[in-house]
């Protein structure tokens, strides 16, 4: 597999607060929760979200010290009313690691 398209830990999406591209390999196996509450007309929102997610060679390999753990939080400002169009700033925290995120759209 060409080194460009393993799977990767870290970014925008997936594991924020993590740098993208931070942990490389064959297989990632991740989970990530989001709770989202409005705050002003529906127009502006908070989130908080976790993620926790690995790699490893091959799915066998997987082991509990491989897992890394992400948190933050998060504003909203919907752009529009019935498409989900966001623009968003995350800031998110990791062991050693963290990020900003400034996006439009959702991150799932």
């Amino acid at each position: 597999m060409p080194f460009d398209r393993m799977p990767t830990l870290g970014g925008s999406v997936m594991m924020r607060g993590m740098n993208d591209g931070r942990f490389r390999d064959r297989n990632m196996m991740a989970m990530q929760t989001e709770y989202r509450s409005p705050v002003w007309f529906n127009h502006i929102g908070v989130v908080a979200f976790a993620a926790v997610g690995a790699v490893a060679p091959s799915v066998q390999m997987f082991e509990a010290p491989l897992f890394h753990a992400t948190g933050g939080v998060g504003l909203r400002w919907a752009l529009t009313k019935g498409d989900r169009l966001n623009l968003r700033i995350d800031r998110g925290w990791g062991r050693a690691t963290a990020g900003t995120y400034f996006t439009v759209g959702e991150s799932f």
